[in-house]
């Protein structure tokens, strides 16, 4: 009951006269209510509802063993992998994960990681918690990058150093939730798969949100399967934390729980359809799912209402992704896929379809195995593309990146069904071998595409700026088009780029203006993210190709990221 005034105080004199000097997104509308308000509100709402609870005792009772769930379908598997050698096994493969995304870590910053560290420099963490002037800002990912560079500096290293170790974190994250359906030798198999996948390596090596919100997908996951297969306060407490640091890191988490949730909804019609009515169950899940909720909408209570204006607004743009539904969006997956996969990877992309229906025989396997475990992996990614679906949202393929903890089971549950199909029982030291032997040529073939993903930066900034520093003459100047613009003032100084010799042109009209006043023979132009500049300035792109070329392009690994040098056409 304590605990319930003290938040009720806190709402009612939290001070207010420091949130005017939060910097705001002057491009989206003004929100209905301030964050300040709403933060406010809601601690009082916290309050109370804590303050009722107080009187209900009975809401915190232990579900009964009647209303927990079992969430395999199948009969336990004869493991035959002793847990010291599976430990064994994951500790290596966790070391090869650490030294595959260590490595390279010094490449160039791309835009969204730059814009991340200016936000981290330039905003104290008070406004960095309080604002978002943008969606690169996650917000727990930009607090760590800002300690991370204060600790060790400004090295790219430095910069993506939180997601290196909760990327590498994944890997036993990953063994640990599979355990809860499959055999030691299934887990680490997957454990070794994800470690050399070639997306989570470069999201990874990414100084965004996007991998810290995996992990604690990936545990918040294995820890409701665990909570409702075996009720435990311990184990929801845990589940709620994962839940909040998750949202912390990402908003795209707000799919995820939604998704558990829903789960946690056909565990309670399951029960139901068995003739039990699980009020204890629905009691637990109703505070669990509470907390949840108001905790995480606290951490985001500052900066709702500009989120709720900027989503309203940017991610009806065009700018800010693909239709989910267009050809455009499958055209970036396959793409995608294609550099995964590497050279040989492009002549499999015919048998796509194919694919699609092995996969889905997967999943199938995967229900059979663990419906829950299942279930819980699955949902999210279904449940995102719906939302985006329906409200016509611009999403990207970075959205589904939980869809590849299911679909590297399905592939290996589909390869150890085939296996025993033709040498029989899984038991016997023929089957472990071959299985072995597979999973291990698997591996290695996706260490294969690896090798021109650390030779290409994300966005080569600095190759181009040392070109254009060997090209340049006196009097010579640099037009850095659009959003090129954060990397040329970011690293341009130590490639002898200036005010005096560089010229940001975000606008049409800035871009007509500097051409004006140069000599054409004397201006190099610089343009990257072809995709968006057209979408956004389609005049500055139409000019750009009709009197001007590129004399060299810069191939990066990020989608649409080469960056392109252009001089005027001879006359």
């Amino acid at each position: 009951m304590l605990g319930a005034f003290i938040l009720i105080a806190i709402g009612v004199f939290f001070p207010r006269a420091w949130y005017d000097s939060v910097p705001q997104n002057a491009e989206i509308p003004a929100a209905p209510i301030k964050g300040v308000t709403l933060f406010q509100i809601l601690f009082v709402l916290e309050g109370l509802v804590l303050l009722v609870l107080s009187r209900l005792p009975r809401m915190l009772d232990p579900v009964p063993q009647a209303q927990q769930i079992r969430g395999s379908s199948a009969p336990a598997q004869d493991d035959t992998l002793a847990h010291r050698d599976a430990m064994r096994g994951l500790a290596a493969i966790t070391i090869l994960a650490l030294g595959l995304r260590v490595y390279g870590a010094g490449s160039d910053l791309w835009i969204d990681e730059i814009s991340t560290v200016l936000t981290a420099t330039k905003m104290s963490a008070l406004h960095i918690f309080a604002s978002y002037l943008t969606s690169n800002n996650h917000l727990l990912n930009t607090l760590l990058v800002k300690l991370s560079m204060h600790l060790f500096g400004g090295a790219e290293w430095a910069v993506r150093l939180p997601v290196i170790v909760l990327g590498t974190a994944t890997i036993p994250a990953f063994y640990w939730v599979t355990r809860i359906g499959f055999s030691r030798r299934v887990s680490l198999s997957a454990a070794l798969l994800l470690s050399v996948t070639y997306h989570h390596i470069f999201f990874s090596q990414n100084a965004r949100g996007y991998v810290p919100y995996l992990f604690f997908t990936l545990v918040s996951s294995g820890l409701l399967c665990r909570a409702l297969e075996r009720d435990s306060v311990r184990i929801w407490v845990a589940y709620v934390a994962s839940v909040v640091l998750g949202f912390a890191f990402l908003l795209n988490m707000f799919f995820v729980v939604a998704a558990q949730f829903l789960v946690a909804g056909v565990a309670v019609w399951k029960l139901r359809s068995d003739g039990r009515w699980p009020w204890a169950l629905i009691k637990r899940l109703a505070i669990v799912y509470g907390t949840s909720a108001a905790l995480a909408t606290q951490v985001y209570a500052l900066t709702l209402p500009q989120v709720y204006m900027y989503t309203k607004t940017a991610y009806r743009q065009p700018t800010a992704g693909y239709s989910i539904l267009s050809l455009d969006f499958f055209h970036e997956v396959i793409r995608g896929l294609a550099k995964a996969l590497g050279p040989t990877g492009l002549m499999l992309l015919p048998l796509a379809a194919i694919g699609g229906l092995v996969l889905a025989f997967g999943f199938f396997k995967l229900f059979q195995r663990h419906w829950l475990l299942a279930l819980v992996l699955l949902a999210p990614s279904f449940l995102t593309a719906g939302f985006v679906a329906m409200n016509q949202l611009s999403a990207s393929p970075r959205f589904f990146l939980m869809a590849m903890f299911p679909g590297i089971l399905a592939g290996i549950v589909i390869f150890e069904w085939l296996l025993g199909r033709v040498l029989g029982p899984a038991t016997t030291p023929r089957f472990r071998r071959s299985f072995a032997a597979g999973i291990v040529l698997l591996s290695m073939l996706q260490l294969v595409p690896l090798r021109h993903y650390y030779a290409t930066a994300k966005q080569p900034f600095r190759a181009s700026l040392a070109f254009l520093q060997t090209e340049r003459r006196p009097g010579d100047v640099v037009i850095s088009v659009y959003l090129t613009d954060l990397a040329y003032q970011y690293y341009g100084a130590k490639f002898g780029l200036n005010d005096a010799n560089c010229i940001y042109a975000r606008t049409q009209e800035a871009f007509d203006a500097a051409l004006a006043a140069h000599p054409r023979d004397k201006i190099f132009i610089v343009t990257t993210l072809h995709r968006i500049l057209g979408l956004a300035l389609p005049n500055l792109v139409a000019r750009l190709r009709s009197e001007w070329e590129p004399v060299r392009v810069f191939q990066a690994t990020l989608g649409d990221g080469e960056v392109m040098v252009w001089r005027a056409k001879a006359n």
